[in-house]
């Protein structure tokens, strides 16, 4: 990665289904990876080097996104307001930002009827989960036949 190019990530694809059509979610391609590639950019940043892991699984009725970090994390008084456009947390001075990645990387999952749900530690790490609803293929051939 020419941006944070210390950085180590592990990608853990053991959970995906045999199946290709199960990880299927109707979108916009662009904005979806503009939206995760957002969650893993801040886990890179905050990470001071050390390693970041993304996991990929499927659900019965979605694509579950998990990015993991052991960075700087995001004090507990401060995370009732990571979505707010332009927020950075308190202990973010040292880094380069404006506060929008993450506000856009959640507007951009709920257009596409998911959800991005953040836990964090300060001190300890960042997780980021990323859940996004698989095309429903029965409907969609009946849809496409009609």
């Amino acid at each position: 990665d020419d941006l944070h190019p210390g950085n180590h990530i592990t990608v853990d694809l053991s959970l995906l289904p045999e199946n290709p059509r199960k990880l299927k979610v109707y979108g916009n391609a662009d904005l979806l990876q503009l939206a995760i590639a957002n969650i893993v950019n801040n886990a890179f940043k905050y990470s001071n080097n050390k390693p970041v892991s993304v996991s990929v699984a499927a659900g019965k009725k979605e694509v579950i996104v998990l990015v993991k970090d052991q960075g700087i994390g995001i004090p507990a008084e401060e995370i009732q307001f990571i979505y707010d456009p332009f927020f950075r947390a308190s202990n973010t001075s040292y880094f380069e930002g404006y506060g929008i990645g993450l506000p856009l990387a959640r507007n951009v999952v709920k257009l596409h009827s998911g959800t991005l749900a953040v836990s964090s530690q300060s001190g300890v790490g960042t997780t980021v989960q990323i859940n996004l609803p698989i095309i429903d293929q029965e409907l969609l051939t009946a849809l496409m036949g009609s």
